[in-house]
Order: structure tokens, then sequence, then C-alpha cells
């Protein structure tokens, strides 16, 4: 974007000084001709002539009130329409009042009664409608810091309703960890048997029958005199459990090697003894 001349730049302010003078100009004699017709139709309508020039002031003082009202009002974001209202019936009455005084012909005649009553009514509607819009641009500057505040508790109270929601959240337990693939350990021959109780024994139910057949059949390996009650103890689960596992292994019948024929044993008779 290429820079204006300067020359440019001077006209800028040149023009805004002229149209600034301009303006000052125009509102200075539309209100002097204004304030010299409002005055005569006071004075017409019966109002004191020592004071008759308080009712253009209470006209134009009206509508001046309303305009920064309304401008006020529109920079607090509350609805300005009550003060343009005003200026608009200001306006109105100024407007009725110099198209009245055009009628008088330079002289002083007395207004009719319906109009010089409806003039003698201005101050009272001006001084009403001033007191208002100033209640009105007072209650507005007033409950600006609680419009204010007003956000800010929108904001925390999300925050806290988050939190609230995040300590009543259950907590996520973490991943079991993988099942080994290993077999059970076998004690040595030397263990001695562990003592369990009910409170701190595993559930047979939670482990698999050749699980628990495995250990019996070792611990019966390891130890050919280890009585039933210990090798249940060891192998936490039921003495009828290990008497059906050692009665089911000395049922069975072992195969020869190969080249000598089958033949079916029993079990040695301390073995046989040691289950009875």
């Amino acid at each position: 974007m290429t820079a204006r001349p300067w020359y440019a730049k001077v006209l800028v302010v040149f023009g805004c000084v002229l149209a600034t003078i301009g303006a000052l100009a125009v509102i200075a004699a539309a209100f002097a001709l204004s304030f010299d017709a409002i005055q005569a139709v006071g004075e017409a309508a019966g109002i004191n002539p020592h004071i008759a020039w308080m009712l253009p002031v209470s006209i134009d003082g009206a509508m001046l009130v309303a305009t920064i009202t309304a401008i006020l009002l529109r920079y607090l974001l509350r609805p300005a329409w009550y003060p343009w209202l005003v200026v608009i019936a200001g306006v109105a009455i100024s407007v009725a009042c110099n198209a009245a005084h055009a009628g008088l012909a330079g002289g002083l005649p007395r207004l009719e009664i319906g109009q010089a009553r409806a003039v003698s009514a201005i101050p009272a509607v001006t001084l009403f409608l001033s007191v208002h819009l100033l209640i009105t641009l007072a209650l507005a500057v007033l409950r600006e810091p609680a419009k204010d505040a007003a956000p800010a508790a929108e904001v925390t109270q999300p925050a806290e309703t988050v939190a609230d929601l995040d300590a009543t959240k259950p907590k996520q337990l973490p991943p079991p960890p993988p099942a080994s693939a290993d077999p059970p350990a076998t004690p040595p021959a030397d263990a001695a048997p562990a003592e369990t109780s009910a409170g701190q024994g595993v559930r047979q139910d939670d482990r698999s029958k050749q699980d628990v057949e495995q250990v019996v059949r070792a611990l019966r390996e390891a130890s050919p005199t280890m009585s039933q009650r210990k090798i249940a103890a060891a192998a936490l689960t039921s003495p009828a459990t290990v008497r059906r596992i050692l009665a089911a292994d000395i049922d069975a019948p072992v195969s020869s090697p190969p080249g000598q024929p089958d033949e079916s044993t029993t079990a040695p008779p301390e073995l046989a003894g040691a289950l009875q």
C-alpha cells in the first residue's frame, strides 16, 4: 500500500477543521433563530416576558440530555430507543413552535386557548423527560459492574462441575498380567510342607485338575513316605482328592519296555499300606 502524499494529509486536516467550523456555525444560527421564535411563542401563550426565554432552553436542553443519554446507553450495551424517542419529540415541538411563530406576522397577538395550553404544558413535559432520562442513565451505570461479574461466575461454574465429575468417575484398574505358559514349579524333595489356612490358601476351583494331579504325583515321587494329609496340605487340595489320584495311579497298568511282554503290576505293599 502506497503512502499518501503530504498535501493529501493537509487537505484531510483542513477539511475536518472546515467541517467542524461549519457545523458550529449552523448550530449557533439555528439555535439563535429557534430560540427567538420559541420565546415569542411563549410570550404569545401568556408566559411572563421576563422568563419566556426559558421555554426554548427547556426544549433544547431536553433534546441535549436525550442525545447524550442515548450515546451512553449504546456504549453500555443497553437499549437506547427511549432517548431517541425523546429527541424526536423535542424536534417535533421545536418545529411546531417555529411554525406557530410564523403565523404571528411579527406581532405578539395572543394564541388561541388550545394552543396556549399546549405551549404552557411544554416545560412540565420536558422536566419529566429530563429527570426520567437521568434516572435511566444512573441505573444503567450502577448495574454495569454486576453485568461484568456475571460472565466470571458462568466461567467458574463449569470448572467445578468438571472437577466433581472427575472425582465421582470410577478409576480404571490396570490390566491383569498375562498368564504364564510355564508349568507349575515342582517343590524340592527336602522342602517342608506348606502350612496354609482357609484365608491364605488358593481355592481349588481356581486350579485346574491337571495341575493338582501333577503336584500330587510330584510330591509322592519326591517323598514316598509322606502321608496323604501332608500331600493334600502341600498341594492345596483335600485328602480325598489326593487319595483318588494315588488310587488311580495304583490301578493304572504299567507298560513293559519294547521287546518284553506286557504285564500289569500293582503298588508295592508299603504304598498300599500308606493308602489305607
